[in-house]
Formats: structure tokens, C-alpha cells, sequence
């Protein structure tokens, strides 16, 4: 059926084409085409394209045709159970062929083949050397069980063997390959080198034990000192010393010299004061530290409110100040004249006692000669008396040694000017009238009567001054006693 509908199909087409075709032979011939659905739908395209062509104008009796074709859709067949069976039988013969088919390209992986894959080579290496460790294990094994338990007598014994002829262990030790129980030779040789060098370890031990460490912490402190001396010396401002921690005084490494720093105050910045002259205006001279016997003082020169104040302040030991008062021409006269106007030719006269706390000032000899010489008048006389009283008033205490000294001091020059001032008034008395010689004697019983009262009242300062002295030496005493304790633990631990 299928291959008459494809003629018919082809005849079809041809007649289409001759333009002679009639509906009726259309018809005959296309109801064979249901024996297969395929072949329907695969020419019903053709015929589409056929009847919508411009040429023929077949669209109108195509639709009639599809519509007649659509009443007679079963196909015509003797026996419908036969017919069934064998199309049964041609789909599982269809089947079939699809799975035997055989492919035409090979996409299957490659074979993977054992003897490259298992390298028995390698394996057979391995296995021959886990051989020989396990053997060499095995040795060392059984030679250090014989070490275990050998015979610790090193001297050869005779034995029997099985004929009962004597021989000695040290011959079967040699000759038995297993035995590794072998006398030394030399064992005495090496038991003495070994003592040796053991003494000679402990006399190197002692010799290190008794040697002095090169690195001295207390030279390092002291360097450390003279370098802050130094800086002071070098800076135009105060040094501020370091401050240790707890730990480093707990442990010993750093002595706790909190107290000897000096503390100084904070003063609120504020605007900058015109430049004019005043005096009550205070002017610093001089501002340094200084080295002034064996410690180190900030030292500042200032006239402020009609005084010439030098103060010093020890940065070194505990905050000791001390301090001078002149009366300003006094001290500007000081410095100009005697000292050519250099602060530190000033500084050079001072001199200090740290242990007794005594502070003194000397002034220059030939330059109170050349006073006296040209200022004959007492005013001249109690003007050096009272710059020397002014020069020996020191607001830090004095021990009664250096006040009596200096009182000594001064009691001895009053006298050598009065000396001076008598021998002057009797040259003068020859050549003078009796009227003047009489006011010269009575000048000199007032001068006289001033020195007594002088003497009197130094007395008095004196014996205030000690008393003040004792008070405070005992106070101080107690305290350096403390200082010294604490620095006694401090050591210990």
C-alpha cells in the first residue's frame, strides 16, 4: 500500500503540473496515503506548496479534499488481530536492530594495562631493603641483650669444653662472631684521661668563679654621674634628672634619686610685658649651673626691687638653697669694678660647705684699699662695715664654727681700720689747730663706743644663730639616719 501511495503521489504531482487533473482521480488516489501517517504529513507540504502557488488556484478544492480525507481515517484490513501482531513484531524487530547497531566512531577510554600500572620493580627494591634494616635491627638487638648481661669482671677465666680441655673465655670471646663482649686495651689509659680532664674542667671553673666581671655596674653609675655633670654644665636650662621605676629599684638597678630632683614650678604662660625699665622690674644677670666645690648648684644672679640676690640651689643632694642679699649699687658696684663685669669672677669667690651647710662670699683686698685711701670720712668706714655684715648674711643655717670664724674675721679688719684712722688723725693733729685736735678726740671716743656696741650685738646674732643650729642639726641628724637605713636595705636586697 505504502509504495502504490507513492506512485499515486508522484502521478498526482505530475498531473497538477500537466494542468489536467480532476478532482475524482485526486481523490482515488490519495485515500491509500493513511496506511502511514508519516508519508501523509511529509507530502502534505508538498501538495500545500503546490496548490498556493500563483500559477494554480487550487486552495478552495485542497480544503474539500482535507475534509473528505478526515471521514475515512480507519484503514482497511481483513483481520484486525492479525494486522495487529504483526505490527507488533516489526516494532520489536525495529528495536532490536537499534540495539545491535554498531557504532561507527569508538569513544570508549583507552585499556589500562597491570605491568605499567604496578611497577613490581620498585616493589621488589623496597621489599629487599626492609630486608636488610630488619636484619641489621635483628644484630643490634641480640648485641645489646649480651651488653645487658655480660660478665662485668673483665678478667679471663679458664673453662672446660665437652673433651674437658681448659681454654680461656677471652680466646671463645674472640672467636665467637656474636659475642660482644670484648676487654678493652687501653681501659686504664682511658679511665686516667678522663680524670685528668675532669680536674682540669674544675680548676677552669674556679678560676672563671674568682674572676671579676670586666663590666662594673657601679663605674657605669659613676660615668653616668659625670655625664650629667657635664650636661648641666653644657645646658642653657635646668637638667631634668631620669626617673627610675619601682622595678628598677626593687631589683637593685637604679638608686632612687626622686628626692634629689629638683621640682620646678609650672607658671601659666602669659603675654609678653612691654620692654621698659623700672626698678622694681626684676633682672636675671645670670642663670647657669655651676660647679662650686664638688656638686653641682643652679645658680641665678638677679636684681629685683633695689636688691642684688645671688641664689644657689645644689641639683645634686637633697634641694639645699642658699641665698645673699645686697643692696643694688652695692652688688652692681661688685660686679663692674671688682669683677669686670663677669658673673662667673663673682662665682669664683663663693665658697660652700656641704657638711656643715656654712656659705661665705670673699671680696677683693686691693680694691677696699683703694676705698679707704680715697674715702678718708667715716661714712667710708660704715659703708664697708655694713657691706661686710651684708656679705656674711646667709638665709641657709651656719654652724658655729664658720660664724665665729667669720665674726673673728670681721672684728679684725674694724680694728686694722681703726688703727689706720688713728695714725692718719695724728699726722694730721701737727698741722692742725688745737680746736680741731679736740674735735678729733672726740670723734674717736663716739667711733670707739660704736665698735663696743657693734661687738655686743654680733654676740647676741651669734647666740640665736647656734640655737637655731642645734634645733635644726638634730632634725637633720635624724633624717640622714633614716636616708642611711633605707639605702642599707636598698643594698641588702
Amino acid at each position: 500500500i505504502n509504495k502504490i501511495a507513492k506512485k499515486t503521489v508522484k502521478v498526482v504531482i505530475i498531473i497538477l503540473n500537466n494542468k489536467k487533473a480532476s478532482i475524482r482521480i485526486f481523490l482515488h488516489s490519495y485515500i491509500h496515503l493513511q496506511a502511514n501517517k508519516q508519508i501523509r504529513k511529509k507530502y502534505n507540504k508538498k501538495l500545500q506548496k503546490s496548490f498556493s502557488s500563483k500559477q494554480f488556484n487550487y486552495k478552495n478544492k485542497y480544503i474539500r479534499i482535507q475534509q473528505l480525507f478526515e471521514m475515512f481515517r480507519q484503514i482497511p484490513v481483513q483481520s484486525k488481530i492479525c494486522f495487529q501482531r504483526e505490527h507488533e513484531r516489526k516494532i520489536m524487530l525495529h528495536e532490536n536492530k537499534i540495539k545491535n547497531m554498531k557504532k561507527m566512531i569508538d569513544n570508549e577510554a583507552p585499556p589500562q594495562y597491570d605491568f605499567l600500572v604496578s611497577r613490581k620493580k620498585k616493589e621488589a627494591l623496597q621489599q629487599s631493603r626492609g630486608n636488610e634494616i630488619q636484619r641489621e635491627n635483628k644484630i643490634l638487638i641480640h648485641k645489646l641483650t649480651q651488653i645487658l648481661h655480660r660478665n662485668k669482671n673483665p678478667n679471663a677465666q679458664t673453662q672446660q669444653n665437652q673433651h674437658g680441655s681448659a681454654f680461656s673465655s677471652s680466646l671463645y670471646s674472640s672467636m665467637n662472631p656474636f659475642n660482644t663482649t670484648k676487654n678493652s686495651l687501653n681501659q686504664a689509659l682511658r679511665k686516667k684521661e678522663f680524670v685528668k680532664i675532669v680536674i682540669e674542667n674544675q680548676a677552669l671553673l674556679k678560676r672563671i668563679q674568682s674572676q671579676k666581671s670586666e663590666y662594673d655596674v657601679r663605674a657605669w653609675e659613676k660615668e653616668r654621674l659625670k655625664n650629667e655633670k657635664y650636661i648641666s654644665q653644657i645646658s642653657e636650662y635646668q637638667y631634668k634628672d631620669f626617673k627610675p621605676n619601682k622595678t628598677h629599684v626593687k631589683m637593685g638597678i637604679w638608686k632612687d634619686r626622686q628626692s634629689s630632683q629638683p621640682v620646678l614650678s609650672k607658671k601659666p604662660i602669659g603675654k609678653l610685658q612691654p620692654l621698659f625699665k623700672n626698678k622694681n622690674q626684676s633682672r636675671i644677670i645670670y642663670k647657669n649651673g655651676k660647679k662650686i666645690g664638688s656638686f653641682i648648684y643652679l645658680v641665678e644672679i638677679k636684681v629685683q626691687q633695689g636688691y642684688f640676690t645671688i641664689h644657689l640651689e645644689n641639683l645634686q643632694k637633697q634641694p639645699n638653697q642658699y641665698k645673699i642679699e645686697l643692696s643694688e649699687e652695692e652688688g652692681m658696684n661688685i660686679l663692674i669694678n671688682e669683677c669686670n663685669n663677669d658673673p662667673e669672677l663673682l662665682l669664683e669667690r663663693i665658697r660652700i660647705d656641704e657638711k656643715t651647710k656654712s656659705f661665705f662670699f670673699t671680696r677683693n683686698a686691693d680694691f677696699q684699699d683703694k676705698e679707704s685711701g680715697i674715702n678718708h670720712n667715716q661714712q667710708g668706714d660704715s659703708i664697708n662695715e655694713h657691706h661686710n655684715n651684708q656679705s656674711n648674711l646667709v638665709s641657709s643655717p651656719m654652724s658655729q664654727q664658720n660664724q665665729k670664724h667669720n665674726n673673728l674675721k670681721v672684728t679684725e679688719e674694724k680694728e686694722e681700720e681703726e688703727e689706720q684712722s688713728i695714725i692718719k688723725s695724728k699726722v694730721n693733729d701737727h698741722s692742725s689747730s688745737p680746736h680741731q685736735q679736740g674735735q678729733s678726740d672726740f670723734n674717736q671716743s663716739n667711733h670707739k663706743e660704736k665698735v663696743e656696741n657693734d661687738k655686743t650685738n654680733n654676740q647676741e646674732q651669734i647666740d640665736e644663730q647656734n640655737q637655731k643650729q642645734q634645733e635644726k642639726n638634730h632634725g637633720q641628724e635624724d633624717n640622714n639616719n633614716e636616708e642611711e637605713e633605707y639605702e642599707q636595705d636598698q643594698e641588702d636586697n
